[in-house]
Protein backbone atom coordinates (compact mmCIF):
# COMPACT_ATOMS: atom_id res chain seq x y z
CA UNK A 1 0.00 0.00 0.00
CA UNK A 2 1.37 3.36 -0.99
CA UNK A 3 1.27 6.53 1.11
CA UNK A 4 -1.72 8.82 0.52
CA UNK A 5 0.37 11.39 -1.35
CA UNK A 6 1.38 8.92 -4.09
CA UNK A 7 -1.02 8.67 -7.02
CA UNK A 8 -2.54 5.22 -7.47
CA UNK A 9 -1.19 4.86 -11.01
CA UNK A 10 2.37 5.53 -9.73
CA UNK A 11 2.24 3.15 -6.78
CA UNK A 12 3.06 -0.05 -8.71
CA UNK A 13 5.81 1.60 -10.73
CA UNK A 14 7.51 2.95 -7.62
CA UNK A 15 7.24 -0.34 -5.74
CA UNK A 16 8.63 -2.26 -8.73
CA UNK A 17 11.75 -0.09 -8.78
CA UNK A 18 12.88 -1.37 -5.37
CA UNK A 19 14.11 -4.96 -5.02
CA UNK A 20 12.45 -7.13 -2.44
CA UNK A 21 14.56 -7.83 0.62
CA UNK A 22 13.93 -11.51 -0.13
CA UNK A 23 15.76 -11.15 -3.46
CA UNK A 24 19.01 -9.87 -1.97
CA UNK A 25 21.91 -12.28 -1.54
CA UNK A 26 19.91 -15.49 -1.30
CA UNK A 27 21.57 -18.78 -2.09
CA UNK A 28 18.49 -20.14 -3.87
CA UNK A 29 16.17 -17.23 -4.77
CA UNK A 30 14.21 -19.42 -7.20
CA UNK A 31 13.03 -21.68 -4.35
CA UNK A 32 9.86 -20.34 -2.73
CA UNK A 33 8.82 -21.31 0.81
CA UNK A 34 5.65 -20.04 2.44
CA UNK A 35 5.80 -19.07 6.10
CA UNK A 36 2.70 -18.96 8.26
CA UNK A 37 2.08 -16.82 11.34
CA UNK A 38 1.80 -19.79 13.69
CA UNK A 39 4.56 -21.94 12.19
CA UNK A 40 6.66 -24.02 14.49
CA UNK A 41 10.36 -24.58 13.75
CA UNK A 42 9.88 -28.15 12.53
CA UNK A 43 7.25 -27.06 10.01
CA UNK A 44 9.55 -24.37 8.62
CA UNK A 45 12.50 -26.76 8.39
CA UNK A 46 10.35 -29.46 6.80
CA UNK A 47 8.87 -27.21 4.11
CA UNK A 48 12.23 -25.64 3.34
CA UNK A 49 14.05 -28.96 3.05
CA UNK A 50 11.23 -30.39 0.91
CA UNK A 51 11.38 -27.38 -1.41
CA UNK A 52 15.18 -27.62 -1.65
CA UNK A 53 14.99 -31.34 -2.50
CA UNK A 54 12.28 -30.70 -5.10
CA UNK A 55 14.53 -28.09 -6.70
CA UNK A 56 17.42 -30.54 -6.91
CA UNK A 57 19.66 -29.00 -4.26
CA UNK A 58 22.48 -31.33 -3.24
CA UNK A 59 22.20 -33.06 0.13
CA UNK A 60 25.39 -31.37 1.37
CA UNK A 61 23.82 -27.95 0.85
CA UNK A 62 20.63 -29.08 2.60
CA UNK A 63 22.71 -30.34 5.52
CA UNK A 64 24.52 -26.99 5.69
CA UNK A 65 21.21 -25.12 5.74
CA UNK A 66 19.86 -27.41 8.46
CA UNK A 67 22.96 -27.02 10.63
CA UNK A 68 22.95 -23.23 10.30
CA UNK A 69 19.18 -22.88 10.73
CA UNK A 70 19.12 -24.97 13.91
CA UNK A 71 22.14 -23.32 15.52
CA UNK A 72 20.11 -20.70 17.38
CA UNK A 73 16.64 -19.64 18.36
CA UNK A 74 13.43 -19.24 16.33
CA UNK A 75 14.45 -15.82 15.03
CA UNK A 76 17.75 -17.23 13.78
CA UNK A 77 15.82 -20.00 11.98
CA UNK A 78 13.67 -17.39 10.23
CA UNK A 79 16.67 -15.25 9.29
CA UNK A 80 18.70 -18.18 7.94
CA UNK A 81 15.74 -19.51 5.98
CA UNK A 82 15.23 -16.09 4.38
CA UNK A 83 18.95 -16.02 3.46
CA UNK A 84 18.75 -19.38 1.71
CA UNK A 85 15.35 -19.28 -0.07
CA UNK A 86 12.62 -16.81 -1.00
CA UNK A 87 10.00 -16.67 1.72
CA UNK A 88 6.50 -15.31 1.44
Amino acid sequence: MCPHWVKDQDCGRIAASFPSLNDLNQKFPHIKVRLFAKDNPNAILGRTIKAMRSAGVEQGEIDSYTKEATSGDYNKLLAVTAQWVSTY
